[in-house]
């Protein structure tokens, strides 16, 4: 029988000596698949490694009399264990009108076929509703193969990830049949079984020239210092020697490793990395495999791994000089990158250009994901913003940037992350732009990317002072975090701020606390227990890291997050309340939304955390990511005035869209300096520059630099104090909880207005003006800047409502008042005064604490008074009592104020409880004004006098000595006054 085989023909059928009926080819030889089929495959099909067919009985099926078999199709990815499906669910499984076939199908029965030696005759697609459903791991969905695939593996497709509906399984029904004739394995091929399979290809690396081969050992391998790629080479001339710039080590290789970049070669056949010489210092190469290295430029010094040629430590590209295209691959931006169809990072080309599919790591993540096309959002100018950002971190200025689509972009796999970009191309990173985040398995077919063109700059430059660079390349320079500075350019490295001293962000110096106190790394000063933020210091210091919220008003960005402090104290976002009796978070609808209601949640912010608000905007709806939840308000509208926002007129929304959503931008300031609380406030912590805090309503502190609540008392029965009172008012009656009088005693009133430390307001009788019922006084508004010791007045140039209404919260704020509105009065309705005209073009934007810090010009020279200006306050009054004055009554128990003694009658006693304590003046006399105290202030009218001979009654003046006009008596008033 031996002799027998050995002498039969390698192109003869061998019988199987198995007696399955089946033919089998001997050694050396294989199934000859280009030959006569004829005979079909019978029993059970067995699986293939990576691919195999379930029935509905979940059994391997069995041949039909055709060779055909059907039914589902699993299986088993590279690296993974178990079996799994492939789901139909918005696939290209099955679509005639852009594949005119079943090209997936085909694939899969071809690699069944291809492993166990059968010739795929057809392969067709079953869709989900005529596969038996699986069970287990969902591995794929929108497999799209191109036909000339050797395994199902091979074809992209889309991992899908968290799938575990099988009701969209897929299947296959494959026709295979025996190769009816064996042949001689040609050279580079072998067979070592007795089967029907096909002769088997020698691995690349490897090369046969001989006939009918019957063991891989006659593969020969490719010395070292060649490579060869070709499957069933036949030749030994198919293995190449490693061109200079590449080596190769071992035998067998199937491609010359390229020396890595920063290193070169000139020797061809290198069988050693050795070969790989490193650049010289002042030399470079960019790309793997260079065979020389190329001289940087001057002003340029070489990378310590000599990869680059690039500005030296302590300087960056000069962006506005001249540049040249970048060469080699593009790096990874620490957020964005661009992978090409075979995904690796692209290579420039001659003109600085590189494109493909563009990816991207959200905040948070760990993985890269792509960006789907969505509602065809992708643009040139969401492109460009990409562009910009891998430029700006790699120190390219971008030259343009535009928008592949998904048809001209290669898929990508795994994760993606967004959809629908939407940016206005200002932004410095895409994920700042708006989007949505994908949240179910989308199809990679809809990937895009894009095309960016970059130069190099020439020139190098030194980074500022507040800057830095610590590496050889074309980073730009890096801002100094918080807690350090560099004073000098071309600074290497940061320095850490001494103790006791603190820096934000990109700062020169760092600022001395006056408390000594600081955080932990030295990025802001702390207010000591005792003392609070003196917001009417120096405001230098932009606040960093993230905003905290306030009790009832915060800020989100697009990420849903509380946003972070810019470099210069900015944040913008989504505005979102907590109204009083609520415990959730809510919108503002778009209605009615301007900058003075901004302002306003702005201001709240800021006195609430501690911060001085240097500025508040709206953002519109169109500028604002969409929120959540609740929508508690619209038509939101503000005065400037208020202290909340939840304090301004607003109405409810009947509905609600957060496609309306509305948001803020607040530019804040940290206070450099601390200030001792004063009496009537304390300090318990020690912290940010927060304020001191108010002692509550109802209680009074006497004592400063107070470190405890405790420190407040309550106020006594038959007392009442408001917020941050350094007494409690004596009262006749008061409410419940002591925080307001509700009615006074005889001979007391509600309390009067007073000066403000540096401002006040005079009415027409140059006194300071009294509330009316509602709350207003009015009048000729004086100042007393810093430093000097008297008062002055206003010039009319450039005075409006907006500093009007910073004066009347100025005082407001000083003596305990809430203040409802401020509105200006021009010179032609304002009292003239005297002294010092200090002001004039005064210049507030309302966001201000103090008139002072407004920007102003000085009067220099100004002694014209016509021209003075005035305001009209109107404040919610604290309910607190004081004694009546001389010249005064109080005859009624209620909260009215005391009332003057009228023209013509004067009292010199305090806390007179009737008006029958206002005496007459003598005959024929009467008084300049209201409220006099003495007989002395009684005084003939206008157009009379007094004489020696007749020092008791008024005598009419002769008609050419009386007073003519307004202005010549108002001179008689003052001089009489005086």
């Amino acid at each position: 029988m031996r002799a027998l085989l050995q002498g039969l023909s390698v192109l003869r059928l061998v019988a199987n000596l198995k007696g399955s009926g089946a033919l089998e080819c001997g050694l050396g030889s294989g199934g000859d698949l280009s030959g006569p089929i004829t005979t079909p495959p019978t029993g059970q099909l067995q699986d293939a490694s990576s691919v195999r067919i379930r029935d509905a009985s979940n059994n391997s099926p069995t041949f039909d009399s055709e060779g055909v078999v059907s039914g589902r199709i699993e299986v088993k990815p590279s690296g993974e264990t178990a079996w799994g499906t492939i789901t139909g669910d918005w696939s290209k499984w099955v679509d005639e009108s852009t594949k005119g076939e079943d090209v997936d199908a085909l694939v899969a029965c071809r690699e069944i076929g291809n492993e166990l030696g059968y010739t795929t005759i057809s392969g067709t697609a079953l869709t989900w509703d005529n596969t038996p459903e699986g069970s287990g791991e969902v591995w794929w969905y929108d497999v799209a193969c191109i036909g000339s695939e050797e395994t199902l593996e091979s074809c992209p497709k889309s991992k899908c990830t968290g799938c575990t509906d099988h009701e969209s399984d897929v299947g296959i029904t494959c026709k295979f049949a025996l190769p009816g004739e064996c042949e001689a394995c040609p050279a580079g091929k072998f067979s070592d079984t007795i089967d029907m399979s096909p002769c088997t290809w020698c691995e690349a690396g490897r090369y046969s020239s001989t006939l009918s081969a019957t063991s891989s050992d006659t593969c020969q391998a490719c010395e070292a210092g060649k490579a060869s790629s070709t499957t069933g080479a036949t030749l030994e001339s198919t293995c190449t020697s490693c061109e200079a710039g590449t080596y190769s080590t071992t035998d067998a290789s199937t491609s010359c490793t390229r020396c890595e970049a920063g290193r070169y070669s000139s020797t061809p056949s290198a069988t050693s990395s050795d070969t790989c010489l490193a650049c010289e210092a002042g030399k470079a190469s960019s790309t793997a495999g260079a065979t020389t290295c190329s001289a940087c430029s001057d002003g340029k010094v070489s990378s310590d791994d000599r990869s680059l040629c690039g500005c030296g430590l302590g300087s960056a590209p000069d962006l506005s000089g001249s540049t040249s295209p970048p060469t080699g691959q593009l790096q990874d931006a620490s957020s964005v990158r661009i992978r090409d169809v075979s995904n690796n990072s692209p290579t420039f080309d001659s003109e600085g250009v590189v494109s493909g599919r563009i990816e991207v790591k959200p905040s948070g993540e760990t993985t890269w994901g792509t960006i789907s096309n969505g509602n065809d959002g992708w643009e040139d100018v969401d492109a460009l913003v990409a562009c910009r950002e891998i430029g700006n971190e790699l120190g390219y200025p971008t030259i343009s940037g535009t928008a592949l689509p998904y048809d001209n972009t290669p898929d990508g796999s795994g994760e993606v992350w967004w959809q629908s970009v939407a940016c206005i191309g200002s932004e410095e990173t895409l994920e700042s732009c708006s989007k949505d985040m994908v949240t179910w398995s989308a199809s990679h077919s809809y990937d895009i990317g894009i095309t960016c063109k970059f130069a190099l700059p020439d020139e190098c430059e030194a980074c500022p002072a507040g800057t830095s660079s610590d590496t050889i390349g074309n980073s730009p320079c890096s801002k100094c975090a918080s807690g350090k500075y560099s004073s000098a350019p071309s600074s290497a490295t940061c320095l850490a701020c001494e103790v006791g001293k603190a820096s934000g962000a990109g700062q020169s110096s760092c600022v001395t606390c006056s408390s000594g106190q600081t955080t932990a790394g030295q990025t802001a000063c702390l207010c000591g227990k005792g003392e609070g933020a003196d917001l009417s210091g120096p405001i230098t210091t932009p606040p960093t890291g993230q905003l905290q919220n306030a009790s009832s008003v915060r800020i989100r960005d697009a990420s849903n997050n509380s946003p972070t402090f810019d470099s210069e104290g900015v944040v913008s976002g989504r505005i979102e309340v907590k109204p009083s009796g609520k415990t959730a978070w809510g919108t503002i609808s778009h209605y009615g939304w301007e900058d003075a209601d901004a302002l306003v949640a702005c201001r709240e912010i800021g006195n609430e955390l501690g911060y001085f608000t240097i500025s508040g905007t709206a953002l519109s709806r169109d500028d604002t990511p969409n929120g959540s939840g609740e929508q508690w308000w619209k038509y939101v509208d503000c005065s400037g005035s208020e202290q909340t926002l939840e304090a301004c007129s607003k109405q409810t929304p009947s509905l609600t869209d957060h496609s309306r959503d509305v948001g803020i931008t607040c530019k804040f300031a940290l206070p450099d300096e601390c200030e001792t609380c004063p009496a009537g406030k304390f300090s318990d912590t020690i912290d940010i520059m927060s304020a001191c805090t108010s002692c509550e309503a109802g209680r009074y502190s006497s004592s400063s630099s107070a470190t405890s609540a405790d420190t407040c008392l309550a106020c006594e029965a038959g007392k009442a104090a408001g917020a941050g009172a350094t007494i409690c008012s004596t009262c006749a009656s008061t409410n419940e909880d002591r925080t307001a009088c509700t009615s006074c005693h005889l001979g007391s009133g509600h309390i009067r207005f007073q000066d403000a430390s540096s401002v006040r307001i005079r009415d027409v009788s140059n006194n300071s003006p009294t509330f009316d019922s509602e709350g207003v006084v009015s009048g000729r508004i004086e100042v007393k800047p810093s430093g000097e010791t008297a008062w002055g007045t206003i010039y009319d140039v450039g005075w409006d409502d907006v500093d009007a209404l910073v004066a009347c919260r100025e005082i407001g704020n000083e003596l305990g008042y809430t203040t409802i509105s401020g509105t200006a009065l021009t010179w032609d309705n304002t009292p003239e005064g005297s002294g010092e005209v200090w002001w004039y073009d005064v210049a507030c934007i309302g966001s201000e604490e103090t008139l002072e810090s407004c920007p102003k010009s000085k009067c220099t020279g100004c002694t014209d008074h016509e021209s003075d200006v005035g305001i009209t306050c109107k404040f919610a009054l604290p309910g607190e009592c004081e004694a009546c004055l001389a010249g005064e009554f109080s005859d009624t128990i209620d909260m009215s104020p005391c009332t003057s003694c009228e023209a013509g009658r004067y009292s010199s006693t305090p806390s007179a409880s009737t008006s029958e304590t206002c005496l007459p003046c003598g005959a024929g006399e009467t008084t300049i004004e209201a409220g006099s105290i003495s007989s002395e202030q009684c005084v003939c009218p206008p157009g009379r006098y007094t004489s020696a001979t007749s020092p008791s009654s008024c005598l009419p003046c002769e008609m050419a000595n009386q007073p003519k006009g307004l202005k010549e008596w108002q001179a008689v008033r003052h001089a009489l006054k005086a």
